[in-house]
């Protein structure tokens, strides 16, 4: 395929310097891919023949990373960017179906780009020579599939994690997987169980920021419950309920999940977490039905409530909640302690310290939000004063 790729200035220069000094070198892996797709790589990379010693000795003016030079990496920082140039390499025996127990350098790019997980990522280019596409990872990209190069099975038993990069390039690229990749996934997703599940979080977080990955999640559902330990069955019943909701991972989570155990072992942060519960207990009920239901599920969810009930509403009625929710928007009802009539600063005057003064906000946005006490000033301080006797008389 002609293809004709404008590399950015830096990436030339580094190729031409190793040219210079006798070296082959080629942009590769995901640049590549995505130039050929219309898109805006989010970094550039270079394979190149010179091995490490060689390229800081010719990049020696200018500041290195050397964080992965026993693999064979030298990061090059230019104009506040890091460019990593790789010496070709194949590997060696894989451990924990993640980790290769050796790296060897080879002479020819053909070596290293055979080595690579997908056609799609298995392309390097460079001004001089053109397109190196020796698996058809062009025509992939034109007909809109993910396959392994070489043998699946290989692939995926050399890194489990591969299976759960091929799922998130198909749900962004809106790509389909090839039936003998589909087959090895499907057969050794068991494998996961291997690979941390920091690792498995940062692909699903690709993964359900996509447009509409519900159907994708659907067709893998066996993937996802060894992904989440939850029940295909279940994950099938959730999956297309997912793309109704914004492209926000804990949100989605919290939908496909819809268990705190699940959830827990996403390693999400605090903040990732409040929403994903939230979404996982409303998903599990009834929509809400009253105002302070909806005020509450407001309070949880913030500014994904609307498309939260959207979502909902795969299997719910969700017309009362959704005007319920418009209530509250004309009204400038308070779902929030910023909404409170009353602030931190007043609380510690009464005498409140620490993270007494956030709980007792809550506590008084709860009351707040049950309709058992005013918004105002006076009451709100009133009632403060209350509880703080109360706590001191305990």
């Amino acid at each position: 395929m002609d293809v004709n790729i404008e590399l950015p200035e830096n990436v030339k220069y580094i190729i031409s310097q190793l040219n210079q000094r006798g070296f082959a070198a080629y942009a590769v892996g995901g640049c590549v891919r995505d130039s050929i797709m219309g898109r805006k790589p989010h970094d550039w990379d270079v394979c190149t023949s010179a091995l490490p010693e060689q390229m800081q000795d010719i990049f020696s003016g200018k500041k290195l990373v050397l964080a992965g030079v026993k693999h064979g990496t030298v990061g090059i920082i230019m104009s506040g960017e890091v460019y990593e140039a790789t010496t070709f390499r194949v590997e060696g025996e894989y451990r924990d179906h993640r980790h290769p127990e050796s790296v060897r350098f080879v002479r020819e790019v053909e070596g290293d780009l055979s080595r690579r997980d997908f056609t799609v990522n298995a392309m390097a280019y460079s001004e001089e020579s053109g397109l190196i596409d020796l698996f058809g990872g062009a025509a992939d990209i034109k007909a809109g599939i993910i396959r392994c190069v070489g043998d699946p099975y290989k692939r995926f038993r050399e890194d489990a994690l591969r299976m759960l990069r091929a799922l998130r390039f198909a749900a962004v690229f809106g790509f389909l997987i090839h039936e003998d990749t589909k087959k090895a996934v499907i057969e050794l997703c068991g494998l996961l169980g291997d690979i941390s599940q920091e690792r498995k979080t940062a692909e699903l977080r690709g993964m359900l920021k996509a447009e509409k990955p519900g159907a994708l999640i659907r067709e893998y559902s066996r993937v996802f419950e060894q992904v989440l330990g939850v029940p295909a069955e279940h994950i099938e019943k959730r999956a297309l309920t997912v793309d109704a909701a914004p492209p926000d991972f804990a949100l989605r989570i919290g939908i496909l999940a819809a268990e705190r155990a699940a959830l827990e072992r996403m390693k999400l942060s605090n903040a990732e977490l409040a929403v994903a519960y939230a979404a996982a207990e409303n998903m599990d009920g009834q929509p809400p039905q009253t105002l302070p239901q909806m005020r509450r599920m407001v309070w949880q969810l913030g500014s994904f409530t609307g498309p939260a009930l959207d979502a909902m509403s795969a299997a719910n009625d969700v017309s009362r909640a959704h005007e319920l929710l418009n209530e509250i928007e004309q009204r400038g009802l308070c779902c929030s302690v910023a909404q409170l009539d009353i602030n931190g600063r007043e609380l510690a005057a009464i005498g409140f310290k620490g993270v007494q003064i956030g709980k007792t906000l809550e506590a008084l946005l709860l009351e707040v939000m049950d309709e058992s006490l005013q918004n105002d000033k006076r009451s709100l301080k009133a009632r403060a004063i209350q509880m703080k006797k109360t706590r001191a008389s305990v």
